[in-house]
């Protein structure tokens, strides 16, 4: 059961969320920090940090962190959709989708295009110096400037894809701040919103390719659905 709302999060989380900035989602409290492009301090400057928190409906015990994966993309877009997912857990739980560094709202990385050795070096031209701070410990010192400004103790921290590699970055710098993750069990009871969520956004044309909805009907334990040719 917690395995097919995870499997849930995970199709609507491949889908590419936009790169520009998004408006704040209705429900949500937005806000954006600056956090420094170099926690070490050897390197000067700041770079903003958006997030969104959908507070609980009923009275908070926890707050959920939703690490969306690329690298690359921005989770701002889906708050909305995987609060939905986890309706249940969202009764008492925080839910904040945070911007990771060099996406959306937090200073978005555009590179029109990389298919080439030379595309990636002109891209890594226009970064200049500030490329080598877009990386995963950096990151995970940005969500431990986010809990501090959040004001609680401890993070649930859900990860898809490479927001996986993050949320493990952050248990091993920060294990004093970091929920057990047997805080998730509780997602199992929102499987059967999961369910229908899968198929809605499969129809919605949330697979790009054939071959990603042939992979998202294999992952939603329900009877497919004719969806749109993109």
């Amino acid at each position: 059961m917690l395995r097919a709302a995870l499997l849930a999060i995970a199709v609507l989380l491949a889908v590419p969320a936009a790169g520009s900035a998004a408006a704040c989602p209705k429900g949500a409290r937005c806000s954006v920090i600056q956090v420094p492009l170099d926690h070490s301090g050897a390197t000067p400057g700041a770079i903003p940090l958006a997030y969104a928190v959908m507070p609980a409906t009923g009275t908070s015990i926890g707050t959920i962190v939703i690490l969306s994966g690329g690298p690359g993309q921005s989770a701002i877009p889906l708050t909305r959709d995987v609060t939905a997912l986890l309706d249940r857990i969202h009764l008492d739980h925080d839910i904040v989708f945070v911007d990771q560094r060099g996406t959306g709202d937090s200073g978005a990385v555009k590179c029109d295009d990389v298919s080439t050795p030379a595309f990636v070096a002109q891209c890594a031209a226009k970064l200049g110096d500030k490329r080598a701070f877009f990386n995963t410990p950096e990151t995970a010192f940005d969500l431990e400037d986010m809990r501090v400004k959040l004001g609680v103790d401890k993070l649930t921290l859900i990860g898809i894809s490479y927001g996986t590699k993050v949320a493990g970055e952050y248990a091993r710098r920060f294990p004093q701040h970091t929920a057990p993750s047997s805080s998730t069990r509780r997602l199992a009871s929102s499987s059967s919103t999961a369910r229908s969520s899968c198929a809605s956004w499969r129809c919605r044309g949330c697979c790009a390719t054939r071959a990603r909805r042939r992979r998202a009907a294999a992952r939603c334990p329900i009877p497919r659905r004719r969806c749109a040719t993109p």
